[in-house]
């Protein structure tokens, strides 16, 4: 009787934002327990999990090879940017025979 009295409240401050999803090792606990309890409930798939996770580039450890890097990334940038104005050209000369058809 006397531990509800001693109950204390939070407002959505002191909790912080409300999410909607849970966390993965929250998952995996959860995953956990219910093999070890040996549940009989099939777990739903998760969109995460059929989804690979794309690898990210390891940073540079040194301003040579970052500038090397940099230098990298701009030619590759005018490449594209080279063959997209290529390709805009060429949409405007057949625009412009079709629209002499017609």
């Amino acid at each position: 009787m006397q531990a509800w009295h001693s109950i204390r409240k939070f407002d959505g401050i002191q909790l912080g934002k409300k999410q909607s999803f849970a966390h993965e090792s929250y998952t995996q606990w959860v995953i956990d327990r219910a093999v070890a309890f040996g549940m009989p409930y099939t777990l739903p798939r998760l969109l995460s999990s059929t989804i690979l996770e794309i690898p990210l580039p390891l940073p540079p450890h040194t301003m040579k090879e970052y500038q090397g890097r940099l230098a990298d990334t701009e030619r590759d940038k005018f490449m594209w940017k080279g063959e997209h104005q290529k390709r805009d050209r060429e949409y405007d000369t057949l625009t412009g025979l079709l629209e002499k058809e017609v």
